[in-house]
């Protein structure tokens, strides 16, 4: 193994980096790390192998010698092993007030964020860092980072490749309404804020290990915003009208892929500079793989109700509701809603109507369309209170008199 190099503590006239002012004690020898530093300078990301300049100075009255072993740990991610580095060996004792550089072997990092960097002797000591140091005693790790048709490594087994992104204001899914001695489907609409946008993001994912795994989407995030996992209590198989299947518990089998999307609910101001990341650890942790996703220009539509045309009256067979949407942003879209219903004008609202699939419609922007639905009536002699979702808007229909 190589040896280390000493040094002395004191001024430095020679145009090199200072030696680190160690204050001393009476004593016997007492080790600590002054200084940590990237043998070559330069930064280093999750999965590139590294070797680590690490300044150890002793603080105590007497000289002494020393087997040293850095021990490195994650101050972000709870998932991080503490790792353990042989480094060049101490030849000679170290003087009080002295200084040695070791160099560890090759390190390579699983888990972005920051670390620090602390030590044993051969009795397995801990040997900490100096409260006085005047140099750096921890390091950074970067995430691993490429741009967004790359593919990039998850993690031991999957691989994923960003493919686009779309986006979207409302999304429509199937839901189950269970009753007594029957379940029937209705459609619901997830909506974003004025302010938001629905992401999605199509990606391919590979397999090149040896075992089938399943992809976790709770560990991805987009424009920093945690994926939904559901709507309204229905799983991602239930969106409608959406090119492709959620990848979030997809299963992967060895050598072969899949292509979906994971879902987004994302601030429309944060789509300039958006990222897709992949923590291995949780999404509380720093982001251990970025995809850099150039979006350009994002042009999102912006829906109002215009007008709306309801019967203030129940009636025999089927009623149509129409509306008027328009679209006030910048970009086309797909407008999709859904109607409520209770019986009455207070309480909890009771279901969903049949016919929100009708709610449907794309419109150009600063154009205008009209969606129509229905309900069909079995009894005409209650009032009741329908609300059009996404905007909130409410209607009675009276009982017929």
């Amino acid at each position: 193994m190589l040896a280390s190099t000493a040094g002395c503590s004191g001024d430095d006239t020679s145009g090199e980096a200072a030696e680190p002012d160690i204050e001393t004690t009476d004593g016997p020898a007492e080790f600590a790390v002054y200084d940590v530093s990237w043998s070559d300078g330069t930064d280093v990301a999750v999965d590139t192998g590294a070797t680590l300049d690490i300044v150890i100075g002793n603080r105590g009255g007497e000289p002494g010698e020393l087997e040293f072993q850095a021990v490195i740990e994650s101050l972000e991610s709870e998932a991080a092993p503490p790792v353990r580095a042989e480094t060049s060996t101490i030849e000679e004792p170290i003087g009080s007030g002295d200084t040695v550089t070791v160099t560890t072997e090759t390190l390579d990092f699983g888990y972005a964020g920051r670390y620090e960097v602390t030590g044993a002797d051969g009795s397995d000591d801990r040997i900490p860092t100096a409260d006085t140091a005047d140099g750096d005693t921890e390091i950074d790790i970067l995430p691993r980072r490429a741009s967004g048709e790359e593919t990039q490594q998850l993690g031991n087994e999957l691989r994923l490749t960003v493919e686009e992104v779309t986006f979207e204001q409302h999304l429509h899914y199937t839901t189950v309404r269970t009753g007594f001695f029957s379940s029937d489907e209705r459609v619901g609409v997830h909506s974003a804020l004025n302010d938001q946008t629905l992401a999605l993001v199509h990606a391919t994912v590979e397999n090149a290990g040896n075992n089938g795994t399943t992809l976790d989407g709770g560990k991805f995030t987009f424009a920093g915003e945690r994926p939904l996992r559901d709507l309204g209590g229905s799983s991602l198989d239930s969106v409608r009208d959406v090119d492709g299947s959620p990848l979030d518990g997809a299963s992967v089998n060895p050598g072969s892929s899949v292509s979906g999307w994971l879902l987004f609910n994302v601030p429309r101001d944060a789509l300039d500079d958006a990222s897709l990341a992949f923590h291995r650890d949780s999404t509380a942790a720093p982001a251990d793989v970025i995809w850099d996703v150039a979006l350009g220009e994002v042009d999102l539509p912006a829906f109002e109700l215009v007008d709306m045309d309801v019967p203030s009256e129940r009636a025999e067979g089927t009623q149509e509701f129409e509306f008027t949407i328009r679209n006030a942003g910048d970009g086309v879209g797909t407008f999709r809603g859904e109607i409520e219903w209770r019986e009455g004008t207070s309480g909890e609202w009771d279901g969903l109507l049949e016919g929100n699939a009708q709610l449907s419609a794309r419109v150009p922007a600063g154009s205008e369309t009209t969606v129509t639905t229905g309900s069909d009536n079995d009894e005409l002699y209650n009032t009741y209170e329908y609300r059009l979702n996404p905007f909130g808007a409410t209607f009675v229909i009276k009982a017929s008199e």
